[in-house]
């Protein structure tokens, strides 16, 4: 998962309103959903520059089970997403993949997540709406995303994850965004860049993340100083994912994708 996401959304607070954030919807994606926080402005922040018409951009909190309430908040409410509504869901990602590197983009074939610590459970992304962005944006990797529950933060079990499920990217909001808008009769597409390789261990940030999918301050502060050398190579590479994402979201979004589109 991105875990500077987890350190940068303690200085951003979770939006006021869901619709704060829309706007007429594009010809190619009508909803991006993105992790709260530095994500989030990033995101924005381009989508802001480009013209009209724009995608709808909803920030979500970090973790499955809290997106899983604001999910079916917003599809029960009706206001959010149209029928049939094109989503991407786009963000940070961690690897698991040594062919992987910090910085990269993937654009998802798949999403899955272990059953039991077992079995795997995979649903496919929306494959029209795949190609779709890949032709829009280019340098993609394609790739297969597992979803956990929690943050992965050790390199055994970066590792472990890799092999026994064979997927190149792990992530906090992938599969649930995936099964309930799926079901819901949307179609969804992912796209993650890199923000921490697989071989590194990175703080121990499993009690950061509150129930809610906000961070906890203090939490954060005492990991990232138990292991300062760690969160300083999380935060370096970070920076450099960010800038790709902003990279691709003009590339997606900006007046040029649309003229060639």
């Amino acid at each position: 998962m991105s875990i500077y996401r987890v350190i940068l959304c303690a200085q951003s607070s979770f939006v006021d309103h869901p619709f704060a954030d829309v706007i007429v919807a594009s010809s190619v994606v009508d909803v991006i959903l993105v992790p709260e926080g530095f994500e989030h402005r990033s995101v924005q922040h381009c989508i802001k520059r480009s013209s009209p018409p724009l995608p709808v951009v909803l920030a979500i909190p970090i973790g499955p089970a809290a997106l899983s309430a604001h999910l079916h908040q917003w599809i029960g409410s009706g206001n959010v997403f149209n029928p049939e509504s094109r989503v991407l869901l786009i963000g940070l990602g961690g690897a698991l993949s040594d062919r992987l590197h910090v910085g990269d983009g993937v654009l998802m074939e798949m999403c899955g997540q272990q059953l039991d610590g077992k079995d795997t459970h995979w649903i496919s992304c929306d494959r029209a709406l795949t190609a779709a962005i890949a032709n829009r944006a280019g340098g993609l990797q394609s790739g297969r995303l597992i979803t956990t529950a929690g943050v992965v933060c050790s390199r055994l079990e970066k590792l472990r994850l890799g092999r026994e499920t064979q997927a190149d990217v792990v992530d906090m909001e992938g599969f649930t965004a995936l099964e309930i808008l799926s079901v819901a009769g949307h179609h969804v597409a992912i796209l993650r860049v890199v923000s921490d390789d697989r071989d590194h261990d990175l703080p121990d940030l499993a009690l950061a993340v509150s129930p809610s999918g906000s961070v906890q301050a203090l939490p954060l502060l005492l990991a990232c100083l138990k292991r300062p050398l760690a969160a300083i190579r999380l935060i370096s590479g970070s920076l450099q994912a960010l800038r790709a994402l902003s990279l691709l979201t003009q590339q997606l979004f900006g007046d040029a994708a649309r003229r060639e589109a």
